[in-house]
């Protein structure tokens, strides 16, 4: 029998039960994750994984801030919508739509503040002075994170707002000041929320891809 595609296993969860992934699969996942393609095999990246009481504190410490109206000040800006091409705001314009037609908008943004309930949370940090191409690798790490994580039966969301306060990523784990905290991704078992219902569309193969022979 042969075993699912863990590509298409792959979808972002926004929402996790309380379940725990065991220390063992964890170590397994980051291991399978190292095994991602690296220019000149540089292998840039850093990565910290908290869970448990480590995690309960950062999820605290978020909530307060988050609540006071904190903006954050991510070390890598957000960008925004106007500075992307056309054809990707119309992208985030008809998913924006869909999950305002689909009614899981504002759990969508509750999930955030609460980092989407997850048990696990992955910071992913490289040198600030990194070559321009050491953001492929660290894209190419988390994707591969992600598939491991999805072969393995866990889920997963990447998202900004993980990392958006970069000062209690700092103080939580021990991020040197010469690494920039670029993202973070949830991992955890999805719950029945109905945010999790949502798949945002995807692009049809001709839209993207150009085959010549």
């Amino acid at each position: 029998m042969t075993a699912p595609n863990p590509i298409l296993l792959r979808r972002s969860v926004r929402d996790f039960t309380e379940r725990e992934i065991p220390q063992e699969l964890l170590h397994t996942i980051l291991s399978e994750a190292g095994r991602a393609p690296s220019w000149v095999n540089a292998q840039e990246w850093r990565a910290y994984v908290i869970t448990q009481e480590t995690l309960k504190g950062y999820r605290q410490a978020y909530a307060v801030r988050a609540a006071s109206g904190d903006q954050g000040a991510p070390d890598y800006p957000v960008t925004h919508r106007e500075t992307w091409s056309q054809r990707a705001q119309q992208n985030m314009v008809q998913t924006g739509a869909l999950m305002e037609q689909s009614g899981v908008m504002d759990e969508l943004q509750r999930s955030q503040t609460l980092l989407f309930n997850a048990p696990a949370l992955v910071f992913l940090t490289q040198p600030k002075t990194a070559n321009k191409y050491a953001i492929f690798d660290l894209g190419a790490f988390a994707q591969t994170l992600m598939l491991s994580a999805a072969s393995h039966g866990v889920d997963s969301v990447v998202a900004y707002n993980i990392t958006k306060y970069p000062d209690l990523v700092r103080k939580t784990v021990p991020v040197p000041e010469d690494y920039a905290v670029v993202v973070g991704i949830a991992l955890g078992y999805r719950s029945a929320a109905a945010v999790n219902s949502f798949s945002a569309p995807r692009m049809a193969l001709g839209d993207y891809a150009i085959f010549l022979s």
